[in-house]
């Protein structure tokens, strides 16, 4: 296969090189760590238990702070919210359209489906729900999205997220 072969000056370049990349990856935990987590995005490694009550605990903060959205802003009379069985449905209206968020426990994950940005998969790191593609945590992707559906920037999900 043509396409594999390199060239003496092709590898000495990368003997050269690939140390200096790890390297530099090793010495700066703020470039490695995005590597780190796209590497071993499978399991998380805390024991289910732990994370039911993380993960409950974080679909019930959710689902009480989109209740309280109809008292204090100006939604659609099709705006509705329910939490069963890890599942939270946010219908926003037709506008908008639904967000789900749901557990999946075998992966000790959150899994979120938006209808601004799509499907993505939050593992915890620490105590924060991070999506492992972006490094961008659940609720500053619910801030960010939320703020722009309804022009309100006090809308603040960090507080919700026990």
């Amino acid at each position: 296969m043509p396409f594999l072969r390199l060239t003496i000056a092709q590898k000495s370049m990368l003997q050269h090189y690939i140390p200096l990349v790890f390297g530099c990856l090793r010495s700066n935990p703020t470039l490695y760590r995005p590597l780190l987590m796209k590497s071993f995005r499978c399991c998380s490694t805390i024991p289910e238990t732990e994370y039911d009550r993380k993960a409950d605990g974080v679909l019930a903060g959710l689902a009480e702070y989109f209740d309280s959205f109809p008292d204090w802003l100006k939604c659609d009379k099709d705006f509705d919210v329910s939490c069963s069985m890890g599942v939270l449905t946010v219908n926003v209206g037709k506008r908008v359209g639904v967000y789900v968020i749901n557990k999946q426990t075998p992966n000790r994950q959150i899994w979120l489906s938006s209808p601004m940005s799509g499907p993505k998969r939050y593992d915890i790191v620490g105590e924060k729900w991070i999506y492992s593609h972006d490094g961008k945590s659940l609720d500053a992707l619910l801030n960010e999205e939320f703020r722009n559906i309804f022009c309100c920037d006090e809308i603040d999900f960090s507080k919700h997220m026990r």
